[in-house]
C-alpha cells in the first residue's frame, strides 16, 4: 500500500535509513494518524504564513491561560525534500499536555529550494514566532527548539545563528534538541539522496553546523538512536565532540535499541528520558532568565544570569 511519502534511501548503508528499517512505512502511517487525532482533539491553527513563499507557514497549538507559557518550536525531517510539519505533530504531544504552546514549522523543499534558502526560511520562522507567539498564549522569552533528522540539522543551524543580525535577542532560543541530526553536509553530497536535494559542495560546507561552532551557545541536547546507521552515529559523535565546551552546555542522549524512525517517538512520550531531559530545560528557564544565546569568534559571550 502506498504511504504517500517519498522514498530514496539509496544504496549507501551509512545513511540508508529506509533500507535499515524495512517497515519504515508503518512509522509514517502511525505518525500521520497520530497527527490527525491531535488536530481533532486539540485546538490548532493551521498554515499561518510567516513568509510570502511556498510552504512558509506554521501550525500552532495555542494555550489559553492567564500567564504566557513556554514555547516549543518543532522542525520536521524528511531529507529536506519530503514530509511535512503535520506528519510530526505526534512528536510534541507530551509538550502540549504539559502546557506548552507548540509551533510546527514548514519550509520549502529541495530541489526547488536550495539548502541555504531552506535554512533562511527557518530563521524567518523563528523571528516571526518570537514577534507573534504572545497572541497564541506563548512567552517569546521562553522559546525552545527541537527537530528530527533534516530538522535536527536545521535545529543545529538555528543554534549557531547570530540572532542579533535578525533583529531579535541573541538568546531568543533558550535551548535546542537535535534528534538524529546531520551536522557535516559535505558527506551528504556523495549519497544517493542528493539526487533529490541537489546539494553543491560549497553550499554543503556553508550549511554544516560542525563548521559553524560558536564560542558560546544556549544549552543543546543532541540525541541519536542506538540502532541508527553508521553515518548518523558517526556524525553524532563528531559533532558532540566538537560542540562540547563549558561555554556551550551539551547534553548528549543515546537511546539504545531505537532506530532512525522509532527514536523520535521518544520525544512525544512523557515517560521517556528524552522528553524528561528536554522538559527539564524548559522548566529551568523563566521569563526573566538570560540565556547565553550565540557568540562567534571575536565576540564577547553574553553573561548567564
Amino acid at each position: 500500500m502506498s504511504t504517500g511519502f517519498a522514498t530514496g534511501s539509496g544504496s549507501n548503508p551509512d545513511f540508508g535509513n529506509q533500507a535499515a528499517v524495512p517497515n519504515y512505512a508503518e512509522y509514517f502511517e502511525r505518525w500521520r494518524s497520530a497527527g490527525e487525532r491531535l488536530r481533532a482533539q486539540k485546538e490548532c491553527i493551521l498554515d499561518i504564513p510567516y513568509g510570502a513563499g511556498w510552504r512558509q507557514t506554521v501550525d500552532i497549538f495555542p494555550v489559553d491561560k492567564a500567564e504566557p507559557v513556554p514555547v516549543l518550536v518543532f522542525i520536521h525531517g524528511g531529507w529536506w525534500y519530503f514530509l511535512d510539519k503535520k506528519d510530526y505533530m505526534f512528536a510534541a504531544e507530551s509538550f502540549m499536555d504539559a502546557g506548552c504552546v507548540v509551533v510546527f514549522v514548514g519550509y520549502p523543499l529541495a530541489p526547488a529550494a536550495s539548502l541555504s534558502e531552506i535554512v533562511e526560511c527557518v530563521r524567518q520562522s523563528i523571528v516571526w514566532t518570537h514577534r507573534n507567539v504572545a497572541r497564541f498564549g506563548g512567552d517569546p522569552n521562553r522559546m525552545h527548539l527541537a527537530g528530527h533528522s533534516a530538522g535536527g540539522h536545521l535545529t543545529a543551524m538555528m543554534m549557531t545563528t547570530d540572532w542579533v543580525d535578525y533583529g531579535v535577542p541573541a538568546g531568543v532560543i533558550k535551548s535546542g534538541c537535535s534528534v538524529s541530526g546531520l551536522f557535516d553536509l559535505e558527506e551528504i553530497v556523495h549519497v544517493p539522496q542528493n539526487r533529490n536535494i541537489r546539494l553543491l559542495p560549497e553550499v554543503a560546507r556553508r550549511n554544516s553546523p560542525i563548521h559553524r561552532i560558536p564560542v558560546a551557545a544556549s544549552p543543546f541536547i543532541v540525541c541519536v538512536g542506538g540502532d541508527e546507521t553508521k553515518g548518523f552515529q558517526r556524525q553524532h559523535k563528531a559533532f558532540t565532540s566538537a560542540w562540547s565546551a563549558p561555554s556551550r552546555p551539551l547534553i548528549e542522549v543515546s537511546l539504545p535499541g531505537e532506530n532512525h524512525f522509532s527514536v523520535i517517538g521518544q520525544l512525544g512520550r512523557a515517560d521517556s528520558p528524552l522528553f524528561k531531559t528536554c522538559f527539564k530545560q524548559i522548566e529551568s528557564v523563566n521569563s526573566r532568565s538570560t540565556v547565553v544565546g550565540v557568540a562567534h569568534v571575536g565576540e564577547v559571550p553574553p553573561r548567564v544570569t
